[in-house]
């Protein structure tokens, strides 16, 4: 099944966040604190453009 975002982007934006994840206090996990934003057209986690997105807002 394919989704929104392809294999090989979801794939490197995974990468891209666990480099960014410090390790949870409790228990090691992975722990990300980014901003979630859009900006440019684009879905952003912290610095990672996951995908492409049309206006939120018609002009």
């Amino acid at each position: 099944m394919e989704g929104i975002v392809s294999e090989p982007a979801a794939f490197a934006a995974g990468l891209a966040l666990d480099l960014l994840a410090e390790p949870a206090p409790d228990d090691g996990r992975g722990l990300l604190r980014v901003p979630i934003t859009l900006q440019d057209g684009h879905l952003h986690v912290g610095p990672v453009p996951l995908m492409p997105l049309g206006p939120v807002i018609d002009p």
